[in-house]
């Protein structure tokens, strides 16, 4: 007991660290967005203005805000998803067409950008857990966070708040991209303690350990598609949360559930079903999206809430459909 209280407050003393970030992210956004509509400020200070670029990276930073602070910018997974895949082939499409004939570009820049888009598109899509992606993307993100150094040594020869600020967000973006990617529950995970572990990690732990995992979440059962026929096919009254690992939305809304299961333990058999393990389960709920929150009576899906959740709208969801507590 002394110990897991020694964990919460040790975990509680970095709750910063996500919303500084956020923070930071947000007041690039703000900078892209005032580069974004100052033109002739920039062909001044830099001899061309590439509003594609400015809008972009823009979206890169408010994006990356909103995947360490989600309760603060609750857009659909599917959202950010469809946006960053269409900046991906923007790029890809630029890069073979009008992209090689202005002046100020390199075909390599473009790629390097759809790459990054890619990358955005992979944060929140999660679509496949393997090693060898987690490999090259780490690659590609420290590549990345390199040149970005190289190019702030650069600014210190010839001081430039623009360039200042444009090479410290991509640096920042790449340190930040390569810790969620080598470590996916970095920052989330310090907002919400030790109950914060994704079913992945859950998984790769020894059995003592998932012992202890399990006495955190207040009568939450994890299931996959062994279990899962017999844990909601014949119940009344089941609520099923769909995550996947390394989805940093996913590990901010576990310990949420968790808390709400308590609440409405009275009411219904709270579950948690991990999308990689479960893909049978997954096509019966008809989900698709990570995180995403099912209730079934008699065998039936009565309703679903995809995409994320903050806990007014998780509570709400849960009265509507189990009644008040």
């Amino acid at each position: 007991m002394h110990h897991d209280h020694h964990m919460m407050t040790q975990s509680m003393s970095f709750d910063w660290v996500s919303v500084a970030l956020s923070l930071l992210f947000l007041g690039g956004t703000l900078f892209y967005l005032f580069r974004l509509v100052s033109p002739g400020y920039l062909r001044t200070a830099n001899g061309y203005y590439d509003g594609e670029n400015e809008f972009w990276h823009g979206a890169c930073l408010l994006g990356m805000s909103a995947c360490l602070t989600p309760a603060w910018l609750p857009v659909p997974v599917f959202v950010w998803t469809s946006l960053f895949t269409l900046g991906t082939l923007w790029y890809l499409v630029r890069a073979f067409t009008y992209g090689r004939k202005l002046a100020y570009n390199k075909q390599w820049y473009d790629f390097a950008h759809a790459a990054m888009l890619f990358g955005m598109y992979w944060m929140f899509a999660q679509p496949i857990q393997h090693w060898l992606v987690t490999l090259a993307f780490a690659a590609y993100w420290t590549w990345f966070g390199s040149y970005y150094v190289y190019r702030l040594s650069l600014d210190f020869k010839k001081p430039s708040w623009l360039s200042f600020g444009q090479d410290g967000a991509h640096f920042m973006m790449s340190l930040v991209m390569l810790i969620m990617t080598v470590w996916p529950a970095a920052f989330a995970g310090h907002s919400h303690h030790h109950m914060t572990m994704t079913p992945s990690e859950v998984q790769s732990v020894s059995t003592d350990t998932r012992h202890q995992v399990a006495s955190t979440a207040d009568g939450v059962t994890v299931v996959d598609d062994s279990d899962f026929p017999l844990t909601v096919g014949s119940q009344c009254g089941t609520v099923v949360v769909l995550v996947s690992g390394g989805c940093v939305n996913c590990a901010t809304e576990i310990p949420v559930y968790e808390k709400l299961a308590g609440t409405f333990s009275n009411k219904a058999r709270f579950v948690r079903l991990q999308k990689d393990k479960a893909p049978n389960a997954c096509a019966w709920l008809g989900s698709k999206e990570c995180p995403a929150i099912a209730v079934v009576k008699d065998g039936k899906v009565i309703d679903k809430l995809d995409g994320f959740a903050d806990e007014a709208a998780m509570q709400n969801f849960l009265q509507k459909n189990l009644g008040g507590n």
